[in-house]
């Protein structure tokens, strides 16, 4: 038994008084009057060590009366489990824990599992408690079914065992994703003919919260009606704070145009300049950092002495690096308190080999042929060694040769017999540019002739074009492969290139070409056609100081850069990933793990998704023995450790709850079915009606106690 209001029991203290007024109204049972009392004043009652009580019934009448009465007010219920409670006390729990990559930090995780399984711990024995891990996916440990389906005493057993047997990852959290998908697990009936909802639904966040938590999913959440956010904050220390990351960067100059025209200008500068970015966080305990080189098993290279960097707090720096060592397959960062990612992985560049030709017969002067100007192009990149060979005629190249080629130059005096063996290429999915430079004027009509026998087609009528000073280039299309590094308004002017000859041709079939820029009337200038697997692009003007001033412009070297770029075949593999990222590999590939030498092979006849689960340098095997090595690092937003504002999380929707709302909540909810139950119950009428009934009989006995004294 339970009472609603326990103090009105101290009520039952009053059952002392009728005893003291039975001993106090204690009277001898006969009296003689005598006359020498009128002398004396009446003495009020004693007690006294001899005092004794009499009329017991009417004192145990009289204190079981008050008795009730203070329990009536005390208003006393029965405890008895209602149906609904039968099955379930219809709190669920559902606890969220931090796995990312972040969590690694030293006493981290454990704090969080100490905090998980005082949670844990805390919940009735009648509560429903599911234990997830959070990070780029949501994992359940101890689903919202699975406990409802285990016994009310096992339950915090098994999410304890859940969180003992929990280990963070290397991938990035995502808690907008998680909050959604407990959410929807917590609202999930094992009964499916129950309609009702759970009555409280306590999600429990454990993390660090990290700023870089992406939380762009909570604004669409619809919270049900009686769920609470429970953020558990995990303290930070000021090592823990203190964090900073050095990530390897290349190619820098490939994005940027400007970049590309100096580096061009500059003999043996090389645009793919590497570098390394050390960033530093604004609580981080260190401003001064070496960056280390290791090879695969993990060790220092010799010889590869350490290069020293000084970074303000909450700053970043470029470092530039002279070279990187042949067997380097990871930057480390030293001097930083947080260890966890502090290490950059990156696979080792190992160039393909590829060939552009330049066919065109030989000049008295070498600065009027095509190829002279091509020579002084930086033709390769960061994964493929493109070699410039200049040849006469077609008939020098043999098979091999054709197989290495990605890209051909024909100039307007290039054989009929040539340009068939490069349409046969283009259709193989090679590429050909056919450079209309130079022609007299009388046989500039032979060109069409030409494409007539190559291509069995009439390309249109071909004329010399009058230029009386010199004509430029507009129309240019900037979206296309050709001219999009150039888009940029502080590269887009083309006014300053000067055309002195060009050929005018009306296409008699415009919708099989693509018109990449025009010359000032409206004449096309650069104009392409698929052709088969491959592409025929048309120059209808050289480049030579003769025709024009495009080899000698800044724009000639990014133009011709990118058509080479468009001509090289596209990496089955990006050689750089992040965990958490996939790519499909084909059957029978074997993963190897470099830097820890484990080894998978996936089991499927078909092609798979491959997640790598943690950094390091990885190796994929694919059938035929063909090769490709892919550094997974942790993604960046990882390293930024400083802790979130929950008020930005509250203003999306989120029902925040402050410290101890959970253990308020609880009292309430007790206290509401205590009321539902005494409600129900109405023990206090019982009660009193006891109360009536007592003081009815205790009124007729002391009536015939009264009674039979007067007859005495």
């Amino acid at each position: 038994m339970n009472f609603l209001s326990p103090l009105y029991a101290l009520a039952a203290l009053a059952v002392v008084a009728p005893v003291i007024f039975h001993l106090v109204r204690r009277r001898p049972k006969e009296k003689v009057t005598f006359s020498s009392l009128m002398f004396l004043a009446p003495a009020p009652p004693r007690l006294t060590r001899s005092s004794r009580i009499d009329h017991w019934v009417l004192l145990l009448l009289r204190a079981a009366a008050l008795l009730l009465v203070a329990a009536a007010f005390s208003r006393p219920y029965w405890d008895t489990p209602t149906a609904g409670n039968a099955l379930q006390s219809g709190v669920r729990r559902v606890i969220l824990v931090d796995a990312s990559a972040s969590m690694r930090r030293d006493g981290m995780w454990s704090e969080a599992k100490a905090r998980a399984s005082e949670w844990i711990r805390k919940s009735a024995p009648g509560d429903v408690v599911a234990v997830y891990a959070f990070h780029e996916r949501t994992e359940p440990l101890v689903s919202v079914s699975e406990s409802m389906d285990t016994r009310e005493g096992q339950r915090q057993p098994l999410a304890l065992q859940a969180i003992d047997r929990l280990q963070p990852t290397w991938f990035t959290a995502r808690l907008g994703q998680a909050i959604q998908s407990a959410l929807d697990a917590s609202q999930v009936d094992s009964d499916e003919d129950s309609e009702s909802p759970p009555e409280r639904i306590d999600l429990v966040v454990i993390s660090d919260f990290q700023q870089s938590m992406k939380l762009d999913e909570l604004a669409s959440i619809a919270w049900p009606a009686g769920a609470q956010f429970h953020p558990v904050i995990l303290p930070q220390s000021p090592k823990q704070a203190s964090n900073a990351r050095a990530i390897l960067l290349e190619d820098e100059a490939k994005s940027d145009p400007e970049l590309s025209e100096v580096a061009s200008l500059i003999p043996g500068a090389n645009a793919a300049t590497f570098r390394a970015r050390v960033a530093n966080g604004r609580d981080s305990e260190n401003e001064r950092f070496q960056l280390m080189w290791l090879d695969s098993q993990s060790k220092l290279l010799a010889g590869s002495p350490p290069l020293e960097s000084t970074v303000l707090r909450g700053k970043s720096q470029i470092v530039r690096l002279n070279s990187i060592p042949e067997n380097a397959v990871c930057l480390e960062l030293q001097g930083d308190s947080v260890p966890f990612d502090n290490r950059f992985y990156f696979a080792p560049k190992k160039r393909i080999a590829k060939s552009v030709l330049a066919i065109e017969p030989s000049r008295s002067e070498p600065i009027e042929s095509l190829g002279f100007f091509l020579q002084q192009v930086p033709l390769g990149n960061a994964k493929y060694d493109v070699i410039l060979k200049q040849v006469i005629s077609t008939d020098g190249v043999d098979e091999e040769q054709w197989k290495d080629t990605v890209l051909a130059f024909a100039s307007a005096q290039t054989s009929v017999q040539d340009l068939k063996k490069l349409r046969a290429f283009a259709e193989s999915g090679g590429h050909v540019v056919w450079v209309w430079d130079q022609p007299a004027t009388e046989s500039a009509n032979d060109l069409g002739g030409i494409y007539q026998q190559v291509f069995g087609a009439n390309i249109g009528q071909i004329t010399e074009a009058n230029v009386k000073q010199y004509a430029m280039l507009e129309r240019i299309q900037f979206s296309s492969y050709l001219f999009r590094s150039l888009s940029d308004p502080k590269f887009n002017d083309f006014t300053k290139i000067r055309i002195w000859r060009h050929r005018d041709v009306e296409l008699s079939e415009p919708d099989k070409w693509q018109v990449l820029a025009s010359f000032d009337n409206r004449m096309p200038a650069v104009f392409e056609q698929k052709v088969g697997a491959g592409s025929w692009t048309i120059f209808a003007t050289g480049w030579q100081p003769i025709e024009s001033q495009l080899a000698l412009s800044s724009k000639f070297v990014p133009i011709i850069v990118n058509r080479i770029e468009a001509s090289l075949p596209v990496a089955s593999y990006a050689n750089q990933m992040r965990v958490g990222e996939s790519i499909r590999v084909p059957a029978e590939t074997i993963l190897e793990n470099v830097t820890n030498g484990s080894t998978e092979v996936p089991r499927s006849n078909s092609e798979v998704e491959w997640f790598p689960k943690e950094p390091g340098l990885f190796r994929l095997v694919g059938p035929g023995e063909s090769q490709s090595e892919i550094a997974v690092n942790i993604a960046e937003s990882e390293s930024e450790v400083a802790q979130h504002d929950l008020q930005r999380i509250a203003q999306t929707g989120v029902p925040l709850s402050e410290p101890g709302d959970g253990e308020r909540n609880e009292g309430l909810q007790r206290q509401l079915r205590a009321v539902e139950l005494e409600s129900s119950q109405s023990s206090w009428r019982w009660l009193l009606c006891g109360v009536l009934g007592l003081i009815g009989f205790e009124s007729l006995w002391s009536l015939r106690r009264r009674t039979s004294e007067g007859a005495m």
